[in-house]
């Protein structure tokens, strides 16, 4: 199954997946862009919980500490 195919049977958006793969960075930067939206995928996970889910303790604590 291709990337794309994947990721529209997910819903996951680009935010979650930075935060699945543990880009604290990148999580930063798309949380600050004021237009993103904060959606919850096809599991009713928002990017918090997938971040806790993948035990990505600096991605969590970026979301947390984040003024959004």
């Amino acid at each position: 199954m291709s990337n794309e195919l994947t990721h529209s049977l997910t819903q996951n958006t680009a935010l979650n997946l930075a935060a699945t793969a543990g880009h604290a960075s990148l999580v930063i930067y798309l949380l600050s862009v004021k237009e993103q939206e904060i959606l919850l995928n096809s599991q009713n996970q928002n990017v918090l919980d997938l971040a806790i889910s993948n035990d990505k303790e600096a991605v969590a604590m970026a979301i947390i500490e984040h003024p959004r």
